[in-house]
């Protein structure tokens, strides 16, 4: 009998890389630009673009990739991509609308103008993915900001400080006539 030879095959996930390339472009966004996050879908492709719009007016495909499986990209990278993007953001837009059939569109834009397209997915979804970026402003808002949390124990610092002047003098204040008399 032959002998046969197994080769090793790096097994590298496309869909997680392509989620962290993405991940790092939104990182490196700035308030002087405008990155525009588009995914296109048809009934065998997910048509993934991303583009650089400076103030100028100047723009630069930073990427752009087809992958097949449409579903499998919607959960394995545009979904934790939009959770990431609502989180690092401030939303302004989180708009649907409707597209040929039962697809549609959602456009989600941010206060420094970056924004994430989702063109031509079906309505379930695209309704699926505009409630997440709901879901993570309501819990951005609901986390307290570390400014908040310092004004409050200095207010309760403060408010002890002057509480323990207050009885003091007060205390001093009936003892003094005492002393006098």
């Amino acid at each position: 009998m032959e002998e046969i030879e197994m080769l090793s095959i790096d097994a590298t996930d496309p869909h997680q890389e392509y989620h962290q390339e993405l991940l790092k472009i939104l990182k490196d966004a700035t308030k002087d630009n405008s990155i525009v996050y588009e995914f296109k879908f048809d009934n065998q492709y997910c048509y993934c673009k991303v583009t650089k719009y400076e103030i100028d007016g100047s723009h630069q495909i930073l990427d752009k990739k087809t992958f097949s499986k449409p579903k499998e990209v919607l959960i394995d990278i545009i979904e934790p991509f939009i959770k990431s993007f609502a989180n690092q953001n401030d939303i302004m837009i989180n708009n649907i609308t409707p597209n040929k059939g039962n697809n549609s569109n959602l456009k989600i834009i941010s206060e420094f103008n970056d924004m994430c397209n989702i063109i031509n997915l079906n309505e379930t979804d695209i309704i699926k993915m505009s409630e997440l970026v709901e879901q993570e402003k309501k819990n951005q808002q609901n986390r307290p900001t570390d400014l908040n949390k310092n004004e409050k124990g200095l207010g309760n610092v403060i408010a002890f400080m002057i509480s323990l002047i207050i009885v003091g003098i007060i205390i001093l204040g009936m003892l003094v006539p005492d002393f006098i008399s």
